[in-house]
């Protein structure tokens, strides 16, 4: 059996034993971690996706952080996460809206109603603070020069953003909390 059909098959496994699942997709920039999310989504189609991109503070709400020397990003609202993860959890239905890269600003509305599968995708998404919420988490992996070659595939400005913003930042967060770890599965990605 390959390595996504027994994620798959585990994912499914939770849900039917406890009537829920609710996962975790985590792993550095270029790691392949939103594709997967996105084969996940093909795969079970009932499983509702959450994107940590999507809680992105806009320019105003964050400052000048992005040179501070934070070990997990404080780019994000971790609180607005984390009570949409508590209301799926709680069976409510609720609406955020998410950040829109281009314009800077929260735009767009997403409605959501609690599933039996639920996934959260992002970095910084297997912090501790959520681990308790998790039935699996996945930290997804892959070596350095496929992760750069993915990012420089994407447009100029963002390998520049990458290179002058994140990439350190994202180098002591896996430094000092040592996320794949803390991950239930390894999930290994180079193509």
């Amino acid at each position: 059996m390959d390595q996504f059909t027994n994620l798959v098959d585990t994912i499914l496994d939770i849900q039917q034993k406890k009537g829920s699942a609710f996962v975790a997709i985590s792993g550095l920039g270029g790691s392949g971690k939103t594709f997967l999310t996105d084969q996940l989504e093909i795969a079970i189609p009932e499983a509702r996706i959450i994107y940590v991109d999507d809680f992105y503070k806009t320019e105003a709400e964050r400052g000048d952080v992005h040179s501070s020397e934070n070990i997990i990003s404080n780019c994000f609202d971790w609180d607005r996460i984390e009570n949409v993860i508590r209301m799926f959890q709680e069976g409510r239905a609720m609406c955020y809206q998410k950040y829109d890269l281009t314009k800077n600003i929260r735009d767009g509305w997403v409605e959501m109603h609690p599933q039996s599968i639920t996934i959260l995708e992002g970095l910084y998404c297997l912090q501790d603070r959520f681990l308790p919420h998790y039935d699996l988490s996945v930290w997804v992996d892959a070596p350095r020069d496929v992760r750069m070659e993915r990012i420089f595939k994407r447009d100029l400005e963002w390998k520049r953003a990458w290179h002058k913003i994140w990439m350190d930042q994202d180098d002591r967060y896996v430094a000092a909390e040592h996320p794949e770890k803390k991950a239930h599965i390894i999930y290994g990605n180079t193509k």
